[in-house]
């Protein structure tokens, strides 16, 4: 799977759940608020929102990417996620600012919405439990396994050729983006 991750992306969707949940959440549960935003992304629009890398984790799948802008205290090599977003305090990040959220469309924005009114009330645990559900996680048996987006299309629904056309899809535009990007 080639991505071409998107970090502002990325962190403006996590400031819209901080702002959402008072300012402050556990990385985790952020994680996975995000995931599902991607998942649901690639379900109607056939593209992820933040162009992460997916994975199965002990504690359920995660955007990879993301995870690693949360754990790195932005010290060695500040990035736009650190102007907003804090470095965990007892497994907590908090909003230390709102950036505009130029990246983010109305559609985007609705979505990010539902995704927040059906899963931002569970706690920590209960979303791990709920992502250990999905279909496309496998127990990585204290590893990781990569998710792709085939797995995640097949996860929702999508036939195996129409779920492969689209990834490839997928994986097509995020080298375009590459090529840009470099």
């Amino acid at each position: 799977m080639k991505t071409s991750f998107d970090e502002k992306k990325a962190t403006q969707i996590a400031c819209f759940f901080l702002e959402k949940a008072g300012g402050r959440l556990p990385y985790l549960s952020l994680i996975k608020l995000i995931y599902l935003t991607d998942r649901e992304a690639i379900q109607r629009w056939h593209t992820p929102l933040t162009r992460d890398c997916y994975y199965s984790l002990p504690h359920g799948p995660i955007v990879s990417r993301t995870l690693d802008l949360v754990t790195d205290d932005g010290q060695l090599d500040p990035s736009y996620w650190h102007r907003f977003i804090s470095p965990p305090q007892d497994y907590d990040v908090t909003l230390l600012d709102a950036p505009e959220r130029d990246t983010l469309s109305r559609a985007e924005t609705k979505l990010l919405d539902e995704i927040f009114a059906q899963y931002g009330r569970m706690d920590k645990w209960q979303l791990r439990d709920f992502t250990h559900t999905l279909p496309e996680y496998t127990d990585p048996h204290g590893g990781r396994n990569s998710i792709t987006y085939d797995a995640i299309l097949q996860a929702c629904g999508f036939a195996e050729t129409q779920a492969e056309e689209i990834a490839e899809q997928i994986n097509d535009e995020n080298g375009v983006r590459c090529l840009f990007a470099c």
